[in-house]
């Protein structure tokens, strides 16, 4: 039960505060610190967002798995295990890496074989 008072004290004392900062912004005319940078926003990002992305193969590890990229905004993507696509986390990187050198390891002894 103490414990639960003094956290309600703490949230007292906190809203106070808060109610002092915004009594402090008026008074001064002071611009708020979420005001004082105006929102952006990237014209190649909400064209994919209207009109969706437009990818190009920015990397090939085997013949049915393949990395793609944004030509707009720069989105990666890569085809998972049911072949579709999916973002490429670097969890995937790592696994593309992978597969992309044991497949051209096994396709460099085929070559040297035949």
């Amino acid at each position: 039960m103490h414990g639960r008072c003094v956290l309600n004290l703490s949230y007292l004392k906190l809203k106070s505060h808060l109610l002092l900062l915004k009594v402090y912004y008026c008074i001064l005319r002071i611009p708020k610190p979420y005001q004082c940078r105006p929102k952006t926003y990237n014209m190649k990002k909400i064209f994919c967002n209207i009109f969706g992305h437009h990818y190009s193969v920015s990397k090939k590890v085997t013949l049915h798995i393949k990395e793609y990229k944004c030509v707009h905004c720069g989105k990666e993507v890569t085809t998972d295990v049911s072949g579709n696509l999916s973002v490429l986390t670097p969890e995937l990187q790592e696994i593309n890496d992978t597969l992309e050198d044991l497949y051209q390891k096994r396709h460099r002894t085929t070559q040297q074989v035949a």
